[in-house]
């Protein structure tokens, strides 16, 4: 059993784009990662590191910070607003809204990135369709 999580906001980024780039099954299969910054380091206010594409049209971008990545998503047409997710917290994942139609989302370690990736399929769905 792995003893250590991951809590190394640029590392998690990395991990982000790695599920998001390297799965080809699926809703995932149209979502990318464009405009990297592959010096992209952690900042106190979060240093952009790339923007997550969807059949290439920007979606969220996301950000480094010392100890967690953070994805902030357009979701469009007020559903952040109305999200149930919103303001929640669950295993490695905080969300918030930015208005009513962005999503925040402060993925805590590397485990939970999956459950980042499978949020933001959910959170998606209609325009992944």
């Amino acid at each position: 059993m792995v003893e250590d999580r991951i809590t190394d906001g640029k590392r998690i980024a990395q991990l982000l784009a790695s599920e998001l780039t390297g799965l080809s099954t699926g809703p995932v299969e149209r979502l990318g990662v464009d405009d990297a910054d592959p010096d992209a380091e952690p900042s106190p206010e979060g240093s952009f590191a790339y923007d997550i594409v969807l059949d290439d049209r920007r979606v969220g971008s996301v950000f480094v910070h010392e100890e967690t990545a953070r994805v902030d998503l357009s979701v469009g047409d007020g559903v952040a607003d109305e999200s149930e997710l919103a303001g929640t917290t669950t295993d490695g994942l905080s969300l918030s809204t930015t208005g009513e139609d962005h999503l925040r989302i402060h993925v805590e370690y590397g485990a939970a990135v999956k459950r980042a990736v499978d949020l933001l399929v959910d959170v998606l769905d209609e325009q992944c369709r």
